[in-house]
């Protein structure tokens, strides 16, 4: 689980206490004038000197590598020559992990995406505050996106994003919530002539992925491709779809089964 959240990557393997500099390390450097120094032994591409990384190749990487804690050398600097010691050996995982910790609350101060517990033994339920608090500031945040829907004032798609998920996530919140009903634009009688006139004349149709996905889980998706024969769907709707099953059931995972139903329409199953 640990190389998961610091990862990205169940299947990664990841060495998180080392004994010796290497590549993907980070080395804290004391000196006997001054504070000590961090160093990211960094092997991606384009290393940032603002964020402490160096590559391999470096030269004071160089006069790390292969070393252990307690390894003493002189370096320049612009008092003059300086005694550095190896004080401490990490992972970069690690290290970016306690960075964000440190640095997060500072850089993002509206977020609330990722925060930090203190615990206090002698104040129990005074520690656990602030977890309640974004709870119920969550649960506020939902009412006011049901409330939107409710009344129109946004589409699927925004609120989706204001939510924290896909359009295909709230869909399914829709479909399932005990309260809400889904909203349907019947419109009148001469707006819905005008419509199927325009559907009858035109040679083809794109449906969008909302509703493709809304009439497959509705069960009437095959009615729709037996009204329209030459109805399309777009590349980046394909995509999206694609990705949405592989958040759902894993990195690997595609879309159970596509069948052609037309030259340019797909039925999908998640």
């Amino acid at each position: 689980m640990v190389g998961l959240i610091l990862t990205g990557k169940a299947g990664r393997k990841v060495n998180f206490e080392h004994d010796v500099v290497t590549a993907d390390t980070v080395v804290v450097v004391a000196r006997d004038r001054g504070e000590p120094f961090t160093r990211v032994i960094e092997t991606s591409p384009n290393p940032r000197i603002d964020m402490d990384e160096i590559p391999p190749s470096d030269p004071m990487a160089q006069r790390l590598l292969g070393h252990t804690v307690g390894h003493s050398f002189q370096i320049d600097s612009a008092i003059g020559t300086q005694s550095a010691t190896i004080e401490k050996i990490v992972s970069k995982y690690t290290h970016a992990h306690h960075r964000a910790e440190r640095d997060f609350a500072r850089k993002f101060p509206d977020s609330k995406i990722f925060g930090i517990l203190k615990f206090d033994e002698n104040d129990v339920e005074g520690s656990f505050q602030p977890i309640f608090e974004n709870a119920q500031a969550r649960a506020q945040q939902v009412k006011k996106i049901e409330e939107a829907y409710e009344t129109g004032k946004a589409p699927i798609a925004l609120l989706a994003i204001a939510g924290g998920g896909t359009s295909f996530d709230f869909w399914d919140f829709l479909r399932h919530h005990p309260k809400i009903k889904i909203n349907m634009a019947l419109g009148i009688g001469v707006e819905r002539h005008t419509a199927m006139r325009s559907v009858l004349n035109a040679p083809a149709m794109i449906i969008d992925p909302i509703t493709l996905y809304g009439a497959q889980c509705l069960g009437f998706a095959d009615i729709l491709v037996q009204c329209c024969s030459e109805l399309h769907i777009t590349q980046s709707s394909i995509d999206l779809l694609h990705e949405a099953c592989r958040e759902r059931h894993g990195i690997s995972a595609t879309l159970k089964s596509v069948e052609v139903l037309s030259p340019t329409m797909m039925v999908f199953s998640l």
